[in-house]
């Protein structure tokens, strides 16, 4: 199973679990693609698997605009069923890729394995980046613009740091460049990146081992891992292909040329071999017309705030001193299905900071209050997670769920609520636990426990079974 298609079996367990979407989505999906609707996350993965992807990115078309209203507004797809749409239309272009690659007999796939360049005839970046990804099994994640229409792979390192960073030789720069990508969320990459390679000028690019083990974070993070994706025919430092050789074996980072870089490159047979796969050509007469109808903009992220009709599932309180905190938890939520509210994403400039507030607290089911000392003490924060226990006062609905990610005492009323305890947690078992507690599910353990009490003395074995 490639990483993509690891992916979007997460993406319907998540939305299985959600039992009136997925009833909902399911139905639609048997309506477009045929058959009945699918009984679990299981049975739908093998239908997209089983149909011919062609069929698959047609009918997806179909499914949103059925699900999501004919004309709606992009957005109007609950999150959860946005993520899983948009997964199944990346799993059903890698498969077309792959199909066409095979019946032209395109060596890209067997470059990638032997740690080579990828050569791609496209001028994309989007389609280019889905080959490589398909090529490679790196996975891709896509943003779409919301003001430009446009959607790019944010996964896909373009240039090197800048010469006034001076960094020491073409190693150098390819490995602070990866590093300023681990480091800045995705949606901060356009300022983001560039104060963070400033701080590793400033304080030394990492040992090769810690920028792997940040890589392979990055990697579980966002379900792909970063590449190279070059279009320019000038002079790269990747053009040495030993350097290449060691990103793509001992830190798994692939680099791919397209464009004019793969223009001078290509030999003529392989260019005619990949005219006739004809893929940017395919895959672009799918992606932006899918990706613009799934995808919220980014300039609907602060419109919810205005979208008295929407509603979304968490809003997160916190106190500044613990931003990461909470950046980190409605990154975990989002990325399981749901849809959140943060100020740090959703609070933009010209806003009224108290009316936005308001709104969001109108406008979410619950609320996630970020517990830590400085929580505590801030008295703005109090009115947060006191509107969510006034909306609830018994507990019924589960509106107020506290997190806890630093020691701090709770007394009066916010300690008779249970609250999700993150205290001293690595990043996976944290994950897990805020995931298990918010979905209000049974934790019945999967094994039998242990029994607590001690065998009497006296006990004689139990008699084996006499038959045979």
């Amino acid at each position: 199973m490639t990483r993509l298609q690891q992916t979007l079996r997460q993406r319907l367990d998540a939305l299985y679990r959600q039992p009136a979407l997925w009833s909902t989505f399911a139905q639609a999906w048997a309506d477009e693609c045929g058959g009945e609707p699918a009984a679990d996350a299981g049975a739908l993965l093998d239908d997209c698997l089983q149909q011919e992807p062609l069929d698959i990115l047609e009918g997806l078309l179909a499914v949103a605009a059925q699900l999501g209203g004919r004309g709606a507004a992009p957005g109007a797809l609950p999150e959860v069923v946005r993520r899983v749409a948009i997964d199944i239309c990346l799993v059903a272009c890698e498969r077309r890729i792959h199909q066409r690659l095979a019946a032209q007999q395109i060596a890209a796939a067997a470059a990638a394995a032997a740690s080579e360049e990828i050569l791609i005839d496209a001028s994309e970046q989007l389609a280019a980046a889905l080959i490589a990804a398909a090529c490679c099994r790196n996975g891709v994640r896509i943003h779409f613009d919301g003001q430009t229409r446009r959607a790019e792979a944010v996964n896909v390192v373009r240039d090197l740091p800048p010469q006034e960073l001076d960094f020491l030789g073409p190693r150098e720069c390819v490995k602070a460049e990866l590093q300023a990508l681990v480091k800045t969320p995705l949606d901060d990459l356009a300022t983001g990146k560039a104060r963070a390679l400033h701080d590793i000028r400033q304080y030394g690019v990492a040992s090769d081992d810690v920028l792997l083990a940040q890589l392979r974070r990055y990697a579980r993070t966002n379900d792909c891992r970063p590449m190279f994706g070059l279009d320019s025919a000038g002079a790269h430092p990747l053009d040495d292909a030993a350097l290449r050789q060691e990103l793509a074996g001992y830190f798994e980072v692939a680099t791919f040329h397209y464009g004019d870089a793969a223009a001078r490159r290509l030999a003529d047979a392989d260019r005619a071999a990949w005219q006739r796969a004809n893929l940017q050509a395919d895959l672009m007469s799918y992606l932006p017309a899918l990706l613009a109808q799934l995808s919220a903009p980014q300039a609907a992220a602060g419109a919810r705030l205005q979208n008295t009709a929407s509603k979304c599932d968490f809003f997160i309180s916190y106190n500044k001193a613990d931003k990461e905190w909470a950046e980190w938890i409605a990154w975990q939520v989002e990325d399981a299905g749901y849809s959140t509210l943060i100020q740090a994403w959703d609070f933009h400039a010209g806003g009224n900071f108290v009316l936005d507030m308001d709104r969001a607290m109108k406008q979410t089911e619950r609320t996630i209050a970020v517990l830590s000392p400085d929580y505590l003490a801030a008295g703005y924060t109090q009115p947060e997670w006191a509107a969510a226990l006034l909306r609830d006062p018994a507990g019924a609905q589960r509106r107020l769920i506290p997190v806890r990610v630093a020691h701090c005492e709770l007394d009066g009323l916010l300690a008779a609520v249970t609250h999700v305890d993150l205290v001293g947690l690595d990043q996976a078992p944290a994950r897990k636990t805020l995931l298990e507690r918010i979905s209000g599910e049974r934790l019945k353990p999967s094994r039998e426990p242990r029994f607590p009490g001690a065998a009497s003395p006296s006990a004689r074995p139990e008699p084996s079974f006499p038959g045979s």
